[in-house]
């Protein structure tokens, strides 16, 4: 009998976590673009333990995840990079030392945008120690400043010139919705809220809501500005010189 209660007992255990393991899941999941889940992603949401990495990388990678951003109607101020067209090119040969600012001076990337093993990365993270100062990328007007989900303590600026940078698991946001900002202006310190192992940043650069690889604008290694034109479409791609898009 006693064999048997203990059997029950842990059969029990067992459903219980499988059952609150699958509500935070799709609580999670809730927050994110909805997409038709498979049987891969709520076996890999129910079995497997949380992330020790950032949220951007769990099992809905497959597609670039649309961070929201307020729509034209909703923010007139905002003015169409593209004037109406299909892409814009941004000279950042001309660009002069006033015109940009590393996101962290002096840091390192400890992961890089794109895939780890079977997982992807919308974003670069770039370490440093805690309370760190993290700056603008380039002139813009903050559209986002709070707390958002397992990026912590988020803060989203639209530039002029077509891009949208993402600053997250601030400490402590030091900028508001709405306000102009300008290259190099401390807008945050680094920490690590939200899903993050460690203090750092995680940053990320986007066209029209969606990330690509911020290494086509930035020499992570020598944090500086890569000195070339770089073509960005409506649709999301981004072109380096006369060179293929990329996705």
């Amino acid at each position: 009998m006693t064999t048997r209660r203990r059997c029950l007992s842990t059969a029990t255990v067992r459903l219980l976590t499988l059952f609150l393991a699958l509500s935070a899941s799709l609580s999670m999941m809730a927050q994110l673009p909805w997409r038709p889940p498979s049987l891969v992603d709520i076996g890999r949401a129910c079995l497997l333990p949380p992330p020790a990495y950032d949220y951007v990388d769990l099992v809905w990678h497959r597609r670039p995840l649309a961070f929201p951003l307020p729509k034209a109607d909703d923010a007139p101020e905002l003015t169409d990079p593209f004037g109406g067209g299909e892409q814009v090119v941004i000279h950042f040969e001309n660009y002069s030392d006033h015109d940009w600012c590393y996101p962290v001076p002096g840091a390192h990337v400890t992961s890089h945008y794109g895939w780890r093993g079977k997982r992807g990365h919308s974003g670069t993270d770039i370490k440093t120690f805690g309370e760190d100062r993290i700056c603008a990328a380039f002139d813009g007007k903050v559209v986002r400043s709070e707390p958002y989900s397992g990026y912590g303590n988020c803060i989203v600026i639209s530039h002029s010139n077509g891009l949208t940078t993402l600053y997250s698991h601030n400490l402590r946001n030091m900028v508001e919705e709405g306000e102009q900002v300008t290259a190099g202006q401390v807008i945050a310190l680094i920490g690590r809220t939200g899903h993050a192992t460690g203090d750092h940043l995680h940053f990320e650069c986007r066209v029209q809501g969606v990330a690509f690889d911020s290494s086509l604008i930035f020499d992570h290694d020598h944090s500086q500005l890569h000195r070339r034109p770089v073509v960005l479409t409506r649709g999301g791609a981004v072109h380096v010189g006369s060179g293929h898009a990329i996705q």
